[in-house]
């Protein structure tokens, strides 16, 4: 059953207060497994593994390491920094260039138990929605070309919090 994360309810983490549905995964790992499909009905399957951490009082890291049925291995970190940490719904996605320095590249918002965004990279946006249970998250999204209005790809995923010492 779905649980409904109250906005308002603070969650303390190493002396720094932040609500919001991710308030509760931060700190934990959360392992799963999705599939995937192209616009030329190509689908496929991957594993994933996703830790959340507090970077500061306002901002949110989420390292994601994923293993793609074609043997293909990805990784990257996105960063949330919320615009008002107490409230937690409106954010900017970040991520770090080449010297270290954060960059905006998307923005995003929380609603009760989910968070949306979309990222731009170049000519290609990734947006993804995630729905938050307890120790537990669904993300749907998609990857396209913005300049030609074509999806590259589409996926959905079931991510547990993984077992203490994983």
């Amino acid at each position: 059953m779905l649980r409904r994360i109250a906005l308002g309810f603070a969650l303390v983490i190493s002396s720094a207060s932040f609500a919001g549905p991710m308030s509760t995964l931060i700190g934990n790992k959360y392992e799963g497994s999705g599939n995937w499909k192209l616009p030329d009905a190509k689908t496929g399957t991957y594993t994933a593994t996703s830790t959340f951490a507090s970077v500061d009082n306002s901002t949110v890291s989420i390292n994601t390491q994923i293993k793609i049925s074609t043997g293909e291995n990805k990784e990257w970190t996105v960063y949330f920094r919320f615009t008002d940490p107490k409230n937690a719904q409106f954010f900017d996605n970040l991520m770090k260039n080449e010297a270290g320095e954060f960059v905006k590249v998307g923005a995003g918002y929380c609603y009760e138990s989910l968070c949306h965004f979309a990222v731009g990279t170049g000519t290609e946006v990734w947006e993804e929605t995630m729905v938050f249970q307890e120790k537990s998250f669904v993300a749907m999204g998609s990857k396209y070309e913005h300049s030609k209005g074509t999806f590259k790809f589409a996926y959905l995923a079931d991510m547990k919090e993984a077992a203490a010492g994983q």
